[in-house]
């Protein structure tokens, strides 16, 4: 079984859920593929409006994310002038119930 389908109780099991590390690299991975230019997320503390997403952009990098680790997330994950490790903070977090 992956990473991103152990799942107990619709919950990602913390015991085989991606660092916040992988889910950052996850994200810059997503970022680039969005950009079409791999290497175009040079710093992963910088807003992902100033690499030029908007929110319709966001919400499908979210919905990519859900995908990816099987989970529902909360939209308010990306609210703001969200980073790709902020954005990996967060939802490290979330899947470790903080």
């Amino acid at each position: 079984m992956s990473q991103a389908t152990a799942t107990i109780a619709g919950r990602i099991d913390v015991a085989v859920a991606p660092s916040e590390r992988e889910i950052e690299q996850w994200v810059v991975g997503r970022v680039d593929a969005l950009l079409e230019e791999e290497g175009a997320v040079t710093n992963a503390q910088k807003p992902l409006a100033a690499y030029g997403l908007d929110s319709v952009d966001t919400a499908g990098l979210l919905s990519d994310l859900e995908d990816w680790l099987g989970v529902a997330l909360p939209t308010e994950l990306v609210w703001e002038w969200v980073s790709p490790r902020e954005l990996a903070t967060r939802v490290a977090a979330h899947l470790h119930g903080e």
